[in-house]
């Protein structure tokens, strides 16, 4: 199945499995230069798992894990160079801590 995202200023078509239930597993989104911007898992429709975004150029930008819709765990920002930006760590959808690192 195909499916419509708001990325930003932009629209990205995504392909993934859909059932009765909705979006279910990985779902992957691209611009419309067929580059991958977002990789999401979803149960019943609803962020559940891995979610990553990428920079336009296809280097990883975003690194998290979504439970039931809020995100859950380590957080990760990357620099287009690959260096960490920034990091935290989510309970329940809300910030419990977070670091930051200056571009090298």
């Amino acid at each position: 199945m195909k499916d419509k995202l708001q990325y930003g200023s932009e629209v990205l078509i995504g392909e993934g499995k859909r059932t009765e239930s909705g979006k279910q597993g990985l779902w992957t989104y691209k611009d419309k230069k067929g580059k991958v911007r977002v990789k999401a898992t979803y149960r019943n429709n609803v962020k559940h798992g891995k979610y990553k975004t990428y920079h336009t150029t296809t280097k990883l930008y975003i690194e998290s894990s979504y439970k039931d819709g809020k995100v859950s765990g380590t957080w990760k920002e990357y620099y287009e160079n690959g260096q960490i930006k920034e990091e935290g760590n989510y309970v329940d959808g809300k910030y419990n801590s977070v670091n930051f690192w200056l571009e090298d």
